[in-house]
């Protein structure tokens, strides 16, 4: 007991001297912005402390909600590593947290996703088949190109900007299920400012309400709120697949997901 009082309280002094000390320096957005641009920040971790200053794990940092907590990091200098310490989330930190996880979307290329392009309306159903092949290639691949997806959805991003995109598509069915699945792939926020041409998109019957589904879901997981379809997921150390968390009450998701036609998820 005296032991683990006494680890815990070295922990603490060890991140309160952060901020005074020539070893432990607090990184500024901008550093962590330029750290995530070069893929770095994660292979940089080397501790991870919850708000008390304890040692934790990445299972239990997990359950820290986006929504309620921070994490400020700071760089030791001495191993050119990282520590991060959870903290209570401040109103100036929400603004933050949406352009971090932009740029954890799209690295370096979050810099250049909304750039305009020049679209030719009449061409959607080429560039929309040829995007989704390039998407399904960059998935089979097994290392995930974050170039791929950003040029794919600054495509996508330009065309419903640019285009009356229901009346431009002639394979009405083909080219919205392409754009969804690009869609799927995009930033949280982009899902949601374009939720709508795809809300339309089942309306006319050119998607069935099952798609609309995982728009919701993997919006929901990129806002930390409970999935109601169960429709995202991940594979475990085992092969096991579970639900992404968090996730509504399971018979209720069963329910929604038999009106759907869409399997029960089994317990």
């Amino acid at each position: 007991m005296i032991k683990q009082i006494i680890y815990t309280l070295f922990i603490t002094l060890l991140i309160s001297s952060c901020t005074n000390s020539k070893r432990y320096i607090k990184l500024t957005n901008k550093e962590i912005v330029e750290l995530i641009k070069q893929d770095a920040l994660n292979n940089k971790v080397c501790k991870i402390l919850s708000p008390k200053g304890e040692v934790i794990d990445y299972k239990q940092a997990v359950s820290y909600s986006p929504s309620k907590y921070y994490v400020d990091r700071y760089l030791d200098t001495k191993n050119d590593s990282i520590i991060l310490r959870f903290r209570k989330i401040k109103n100036t930190d929400i603004t933050f947290n949406k352009t971090l996880q932009l740029y954890h979307t799209y690295g370096t290329y979050a810099d250049t996703i909304n750039a305009k392009m020049n679209i030719d309306c009449n061409q959607l159903d080429r560039l929309l088949s040829e995007a989704s092949l390039k998407d399904k290639e960059n998935r089979l691949s097994g290392t995930i190109d974050p170039k791929v997806d950003a040029l794919n959805q600054r495509l996508l991003f330009n065309i419903f900007n640019s285009c009356d995109f229901h009346s431009s598509i002639k394979n009405k069915q083909e080219s919205s299920h392409n754009a969804l699945t690009i869609l799927l792939h995009a930033n949280s926020e982009y899902q949601k400012k374009y939720l709508l041409q795809i809300k339309k998109a089942v309306k006319l019957g050119y998607l069935e309400s099952k798609h609309l589904a995982y728009l919701y879901d993997k919006i929901a997981v990129g806002d930390n709120q409970p999935q109601k379809y169960g429709t995202q997921s991940t594979i475990d150390k085992d092969g096991n697949t579970i639900l992404l968390p968090p996730y509504d009450n399971l018979d209720k998701v069963n329910k929604r997901r038999t009106k759907l036609g869409l399997p029960p998820i089994t317990k």
